[in-house]
């Protein structure tokens, strides 16, 4: 968590956010769906889709709340 999520002193400088130590914990909860057709023998087409929402420290991170989304 702390590598993705954490903000050292020296972070902290060059990014103007705060800092903070990302404890461990659940990162993220979500859902995801996959869908395969076979058109022919030899062609195969698939898509995925997934939804996720950070949460505990790292959905609290300045990372997230200052320049992204839960």
């Amino acid at each position: 968590m702390e590598d993705y999520y954490g903000v050292d002193g020296v972070q902290s400088a060059a990014s103007q956010l705060p800092t903070y130590n990302a404890a461990a914990g659940v990162r993220s909860y979500g859902s995801g769906a996959f869908a395969q057709f076979k058109m022919t023998p030899s062609w195969t087409t698939r898509t995925f889709i997934e939804y996720e929402h950070l949460t505990g420290a790292a959905g609290n991170s300045p990372v997230i709340t200052a320049r992204g989304s839960r």
